[in-house]
């Protein structure tokens, strides 16, 4: 449910198009008295714009034209700013106060203006737009106690009800760029219009709160990675006015926009075909209703034996790596400057240099051995690479936990729904045990050193879990 803050702008003042506060020739006899704000209030998102004129008028109201122009400041310029031209920005939800300000033949006449910055619509939400001189959708179907938004484009709208009204009655005329918001907490039809435009309706069917009314798609994993001829399954689940998954619907529909570089089942399996990035569109239909999401697919050129260590957390992630002969590490490099310096033994290329983040570098380690390293810059931000024959495969994209010195590192990690996460046996003999809710395939089983095994999460939420093997391990995933 957004929320919708009012910004207070006291005498704040419209510029007309011919620019932010000047004024035309003077009228010769007329002293400036007062100046005249438009619009007086006035609400916007984030975003948003709008844009203020400044009327000077003298003691009998006439309009005063040739003036310099007015000065304009902010209570908040964090909530929204004002430029000299009289063009207030909605910067976050917030009140502020425009002052205005206006000098004349040694005369100084003062206003404000109030206007409301609302937080901007978020995806799903009970989103009505003014397209031309309709309302889109003109009809939206909610549950009791929940908003609707109106954001309002183009000409100045109104809403005004024709019968049953929600809370804060009717919404008086908006210019471009506002947004308000009504809640509606009683069950019924509510029509409306727009009093300026003729054939401007719409209307707000309030369903009952127990009603889940189909009101957006959420396609998970959102950004996956796969290689070329490998495959990933994507869901697409149905969500109600509540955010609430929704079951019993038909199955979605699914497109790739560049078949060249991946294709897509109608049962949502991904395959890879060349490298690049596409988007996969789900589309879903229901009572009348058609929403769709997009997942961004990357398609990486299958490299056998790769393995990604990233820096995140000034961590390496994985901190330790088991491959075979011949493999190649690539270091992502993220949030700060790093370094990969050997301690010991090194691959051919040896060290990585400091490294800007967003940059990549590989190593091929073609000798047997154990091959320490550190970040110099950052104290712990320690590694090693143990190169072996017979190292198990690499794992599926995702987060990995390295389980070795009886701990899970890291032993907190956050992924999206529909992503997988591999634990990598290294030193002992481990298991991973949930606590409570657990992935499909469940709790992983006693795991010798150099193994590792996978789980892959449908369902938000946090999945805590033990080593029963070794006092004190402890770990989380958390679901979003």
């Amino acid at each position: 449910m957004n929320r919708v803050i009012s910004v207070s702008l006291v005498g704040l003042v419209l510029t007309g198009c011919g620019g932010g506060g000047a004024v035309g020739p003077p009228d010769e006899t007329g002293t400036l008295s007062s100046l005249e704000v438009t619009p007086g209030s006035a609400t916007i998102a984030e975003g948003g714009t709008v844009q203020l004129a400044v009327v000077p008028l003298d003691e009998t109201g006439n309009v005063l034209s040739g003036l310099q122009a007015a000065s304009f400041s902010s209570s908040d310029p964090l909530v929204a700013s004002v430029d000299v031209e009289g063009l207030v920005s909605g910067l976050r939800e917030g009140t502020a106060t425009i002052a205005i300000s206006l000098s004349a033949d040694g005369v100084t006449e003062g206003s404000t203006a109030s206007i409301t910055v609302t937080r901007s619509p978020e995806p799903g939400a009970n989103l009505v737009t003014t397209v031309g001189v309709t309302f889109s959708p003109s009809s939206i179907t909610i549950a009791e106690s929940d908003s609707v938004t109106w954001s309002f484009e183009g000409a100045v709208h109104n809403v005004t009800f024709s019968g049953a009204t929600p809370a804060g009655g009717n919404i008086p005329d908006q210019p471009n760029g506002a947004v308000v918001a009504r809640t509606f907490t009683a069950a019924g039809t509510y029509p409306y219009q727009c009093t300026i435009h003729a054939g401007m309706t719409g209307d707000v069917i309030v369903t009952s709160a127990a009603t889940p009314v189909y009101s957006a798609l959420q396609v998970s994993p959102a950004t996956p990675s796969l290689g070329v001829a490998e495959s990933v399954t994507l869901a697409a689940t149905p969500l109600d006015q509540h955010g609430t998954a929704m079951t019993g619907l038909a199955a979605p529909t699914w497109q790739s926009t560049d078949p060249g570089i991946a294709t897509v089942a109608q049962t949502g399996v991904v395959e890879g075909v060349s490298a690049g990035a596409v988007a996969i569109v789900a589309t879903l239909t229901a009572s009348g209703v058609t929403n769709t999401d997009t997942a961004s697919v990357t398609v990486l050129e299958s490299q056998s034996g790769s393995v990604t260590v990233a820096t995140l957390d000034r961590i390496f992630n994985p901190s330790t790596v088991v491959i075979e002969p011949g493999s190649t590490i690539t270091w992502q490099f993220s949030e700060s400057i790093h370094n990969v310096t050997f301690t010991g033994q090194a691959p051919s290329d040896g060290n990585i240099p400091d490294q800007s983040p967003g940059n990549s570098v590989s190593r091929t380690f073609t000798n047997e051995g154990t091959y320490d390293y550190t970040c110099t810059y950052h104290s712990g931000m320690d590694g090693s690479v143990v190169v072996q024959t017979g190292a198990p495969p690499p794992p599926p994209p995702g987060a990995i936990v390295s389980v070795a010195d009886q701990a899970f590192n890291p032993d907190r990690i956050e992924i999206a729904t529909g992503e997988t996460v591999t634990w990598q046996f290294v030193d002992d003999m481990y298991n991973v045990t949930f606590d409570g809710d657990e992935p499909p395939g469940g709790d992983i089983p006693d795991s010798g050193p150099g193994t590792s095994a996978s789980r892959t999460f449908p369902v938000a939420g946090d999945y805590d879990y033990v080593s029963t093997l070794h006092d004190g391990m402890r770990g989380r995933v958390r679901v979003r």
